[in-house]
């Protein structure tokens, strides 16, 4: 009977790697005790009654989600809602596994269990504790400060703002933030097919002063076309006039023509006559 009592009470507990191990020693009488951490792959070797409670200390990743449909969304600068999705990926400080289970309800939720599904469930209590809200805080925070149609342009810096705010909040306390990404930001589809139609009257009404535009042109080259036809019309009109006038000459006659019609004057035709000689004195 004391063989098979001691062997029931002597065990090696094992740590498998990615986890941490609250070691305590567990006295038939009295209160249980903290004997150190483990942290993996590791085990406490044979030991007398000891026990490890194991939580994880590998990054954590969780999606938290603001959607308009179920009012989780977030109001806007311009009081519109915006719909998105942002994830956190968070760890255990190793160094501070003490401190969390004994400080942060650790042990508490371990209710004596020891496995590794235990170790998981123990660290989805902390987050649902000390970094969910906190972390939905900062997020609501921070794209407030954007309108719903500006702040997927921001992405990146949205996310590195709620990464800040979220470690100077959990400064102290044993969770280390790794990184944030808040995904891709949706106004309300009514929002987004508003815009559609105001763009698309934009360029439909762009369009049309284009065309009117050309019409303009067309219309104006027309008209100069016309004046610079009608002006060299003219002047072809002006100087056919002046040549006419030029062929007239002085009087109104054509050059080289009498008014009697004979290119003959009065003076020549007395030529004609007989001479006589002036009658001298005797």
């Amino acid at each position: 009977g004391a063989a098979i009592f001691a062997f029931q009470n002597f065990s090696n507990k094992r740590v498998l790697s990615g986890f941490a191990g609250y070691v305590y020693s567990k006295p038939i009488f009295g209160q249980n005790r903290f004997e150190g951490i483990l942290i993996g792959p590791s085990s406490t070797g044979w030991a007398w009654r000891k026990e490890v409670s194991k939580v994880s200390i590998t990054p954590d990743t969780t999606v938290e989600e603001f959607d308009a449909r179920n009012g989780g969304a977030i109001l806007g600068k311009d009081k519109l809602p915006i719909s998105c999705k942002a994830s956190l990926v968070y760890r255990l400080d190793p160094s501070r596994v003490k401190e969390f289970m004994e400080d942060y309800g650790g042990i508490a939720q371990s209710s004596g269990r020891n496995d590794d599904e235990v170790a998981d469930e123990i660290m989805l209590f902390a987050y649902k504790n000390f970094i969910q809200q906190p972390f939905r805080t900062a997020v609501r925070a921070e794209l407030s400060q954007y309108n719903a149609l500006d702040a997927s342009g921001s992405l990146q810096k949205i996310s590195d703002n709620v990464y800040t705010q979220l470690s100077k909040r959990l400064d102290g306390t044993p969770f280390i933030v790794d990184s944030v990404a808040v995904g891709e930001t949706n106004p309300p589809q009514a929002i987004i097919e508003s815009v559609v139609r105001k763009v698309q009257t934009t360029q439909e009404n762009e369009r049309k002063e284009t065309e009117l535009q050309i019409a303009r042109k067309d219309i104006a080259i027309q008209r100069a076309r016309g004046e610079a036809e009608g002006a060299m019309k003219m002047e072809i009109a002006r100087q056919e006039a002046n040549a006419n006038l030029a062929r007239q000459g002085p009087g109104g006659s054509s050059p080289g023509s009498s008014p009697g019609g004979s290119g003959r004057t009065g003076i020549e035709g007395k030529g004609h006559g007989t001479e006589h000689a002036p009658r001298q004195g005797l």
